[in-house]
């Protein structure tokens, strides 16, 4: 597996840490469970952490696939999504994309710490 899912109660959110290449259907199925532990829990910042990961090279359709999936999700569009990626090419551009283009509350990040921030701001609306 090439995540690992944390929930951190004191910060209010829920982390997946990401390792080396990810490809789609393994962030599908992290988030899935991270949609369950959200819809769990009541914690609504969710940390993606591709720090130490590069999202890997797929096609236009997988990508697409998955930003329609992240929308459709009640419980993650009531989550605010904050992507770590120290380096934009870590991340799919079309995943981020088209998840914005559909109104899918994510940001990304270069720093942990400005993230976490940002996930417990719950005043700023994005």
């Amino acid at each position: 597996m090439a995540h690992e899912i944390i929930v951190d109660i004191d910060r209010g959110l829920v982390e997946v840490r990401y390792r080396g290449p990810v490809a789609v259907a393994e962030r599908e199925r992290a988030l899935q469970h991270v949609s369950r532990l959200a819809g769990q829990t009541g914690l609504r910042g969710v940390l993606i952490n591709f720090s130490n990961a590069q999202a890997a090279a797929e096609g236009f359709e997988s990508g697409n696939r998955f930003a329609a999936l992240l929308a459709r999700d009640p419980v993650l569009r009531d989550c605010r999504v904050a992507y770590l990626a120290i380096d934009a090419l870590q991340v799919n551009p079309v995943v981020e994309t088209l998840a914005s283009a559909r109104r899918f509350p994510l940001r990304r990040f270069a720093s942990r710490i400005a993230a976490i921030e940002w996930l417990q701001d719950v005043a700023d609306t994005g």
